[in-house]
């Protein structure tokens, strides 16, 4: 229950927009922390889903990424960052799913995969299809960053790592189609500029609270044009963002109701017409004045 946002342009750096709101089991809260998560000072983790799974992949996920970058001389790849979520995701789901169903039997990962030769055929089955169909929380995560290859975007669904750097843009949470449908009509690409994806982007996350459990609150941050630029994006311009969109809002409204009222006396006039005699009902004509071959009804179109 959430929207997560991140976007690129064409000066090489990526925004990222999201709101507060946590879920943890049947829990909704918003609290005053940010969904946003520094793994270096060139990559960030955007979430959405269950918070006490995710805080226990991006732990591990941290705590490798630490140990890599210890005394590396270049920047870190965001594929890396990807592949690790992936992986520590996968280790979270396998113990879970051991603790549920290989543990009442006696058994561990590693003498299942040494016994399964010497259990029923059937047993085996039945144990590896629980293993691979075991539920874990729904978890989701927008890997974004810069690095030695420029400015990539990644989204992870159910562990699976889909690449958005040709699109430009990656929406997770409820409130994901929402924004999507946003930048999409506004046709965003990596191509466009830094202030028009920013006000899109922020357009984009405002759009996504009409979506149920999506927070007001809103977060943005900027990542590069160069690795190792990570920033909250100026409060003033949060605040001025936040003032033009009421203004824009607003303004919507305004003409909508003007359009309203001009097409209100449109179809008050047809309202007000003569009522067509009944006893013409069986004379049906098409509304449109002209037949199909483009000519006046009644009028044969010209063979010659």
């Amino acid at each position: 229950m959430t929207v997560c946002i991140a976007t690129v342009c064409n000066e090489g750096m990526i925004i990222m927009a999201s709101d507060r709101m946590l879920t943890s089991g049947d829990i909704q809260f918003e609290p005053t922390a940010s969904k946003t998560i520094a793994i270096t000072s060139s990559i960030a983790v955007m979430q959405s889903g269950d918070a006490s799974f995710q805080g226990e992949i991006i732990s591990e996920v941290r705590r490798e990424v630490a140990a890599l970058t210890k005394d590396l001389d270049t920047w870190l790849p965001v594929q890396t960052v990807v592949d690790l979520y992936v992986k520590h995701r996968n280790a979270a789901k396998l113990k879970r799913a051991e603790a549920k169903v290989l543990q009442p039997l006696g058994l561990t990962s590693e003498t299942y995969l040494q016994r399964a030769s010497t259990l029923p055929s059937g047993l085996v089955e039945r144990i590896a299809e629980d293993l691979i169909n075991f539920d874990v929380p729904h978890v989701s995560v927008i890997v974004a960053g810069v690095d030695d290859s420029g400015p990539r975007i990644f989204m992870v669904e159910e562990g699976v790592a889909t690449c958005h750097d040709a699109i430009g843009f990656a929406a997770i949470g409820i409130g994901a189609r929402h924004a999507e449908s946003h930048l999409m009509l506004s046709r965003h690409s990596w191509m466009v500029s830094a202030p028009e994806t920013l006000v899109n982007t922020y357009i984009a996350k405002r759009r996504a609270e009409t979506a149920p459990g999506v927070g007001a609150e809103t977060d943005l941050f900027l990542l590069g044009s160069q690795p190792g630029k990570f920033d909250e994006v100026r409060l003033d311009i949060q605040s001025k963002l936040k003032d033009e969109y009421v203004r824009m809002r607003t303004g919507e409204a305004k003409l909508q109701k003007s359009i309203i009222d001009k097409v209100d006396s449109y179809v008050e006039s047809i309202a007000r017409s003569k009522a067509p005699d009944p006893s013409d009902q069986g004379d049906a004509k098409s509304p449109s004045s002209q037949s199909q071959s483009g000519e006046p009804e009644g009028k044969k179109p010209d063979k010659g």
